[in-house]
């Protein structure tokens, strides 16, 4: 459909977003994943055919917490590399 993102365009805006690297693409699972340049602690997982955003962020404590967004605009995806 042609809501689906491709990883060029999910890279493109990741793009324009300081702090931001780009650390694996699954073609298979289709998920193309980034982390904050500074540290391994942030992860960002783009689903990009379902639009779907997994940001998992570590948690000194807790151990790493999950937390998915469905159906993701573009804006909101830009915001999530922002502030994940």
């Amino acid at each position: 459909s042609s809501n689906r993102l491709s990883p060029d365009f999910v890279r493109g805006i990741a793009a324009a977003v300081t702090g931001i690297r780009e650390i694996s693409l699954n073609e298979q699972s289709r998920v193309i994943s980034f982390a904050s340049a500074e540290s391994d602690d942030v992860r960002i997982n783009v689903y990009y055919t379902t639009r779907t955003i997994g940001t998992a962020l570590a948690h000194p404590y807790q151990g790493a917490t999950q937390l998915f967004r469905r159906n993701c605009t573009t804006e909101e995806l830009k915001n999530i590399f922002e502030n994940p």
